[in-house]
């Protein structure tokens, strides 16, 4: 059994608090073999990568503090913004590409993502594969809004302390444990 994270495309690396979890990065897209007994797992704009690519996937599905539901560009800019200047997701534990070409094709991947509705998507993945995590304290992307949208989609959903980047409870929850 794999369990594979998926990351936004621009991130290059991601410290974890036990670095011998055995988990399997990806960055921006799925180019490992997925079986059943795999556990897919995506982190904010990984979980709408995993959804999109989710007819490939068919073991267990986890979201991590997806971006849900479909909203416009500004306003997922502005709380973009915000959690710049709040939570500082460029910190020690997460690293970004240097590569502006690359930086430049992942915005747009984004924009791309952020603008699609993945509503037919949560209706149709069979919800015992299926599981959201949410820290409680993510007011800018998985905010309650998208807890309303995920109970309405009949997501199982767990709350976890933290905020939108990956935690210490986040990777707890993910590793079952």
């Amino acid at each position: 059994m794999k369990r594979i994270l998926v990351l936004p495309g621009w991130m290059t690396s991601i410290d974890f608090f036990n670095p011998q979890n055995g988990l399997i990065l990806q960055y921006g897209k799925i180019t490992v073999p997925v079986t059943e007994e795999d556990t897919v797992i995506g982190i904010s704009l990984g979980a709408l990568i995993v959804l999109r690519e989710s007819a490939k996937i068919p073991g267990k599905i986890i979201l991590v503090n997806p971006p849900l539901p479909k909203r416009s560009i500004f306003i997922w800019l502005g709380r973009l913004i915000k959690m710049i200047l709040q939570e500082t997701p460029f910190n020690n534990r997460q690293r970004f590409t240097k590569n502006p070409f690359r930086l430049a094709v992942e915005v747009i991947h984004c924009i791309k993502l952020l603008s699609t509705d993945f509503g037919a998507t949560l209706a149709s993945l069979p919800k015992e594969r299926l599981t959201a995590i949410r820290g409680r304290e993510d007011k800018f992307f998985a905010d309650n809004i998208a807890v309303s949208y995920l109970h309405e989609k009949g997501v199982n959903l767990i709350e976890v302390d933290g905020g939108h980047n990956w935690s210490k409870s986040i990777e707890s929850c993910v590793l079952g444990k």
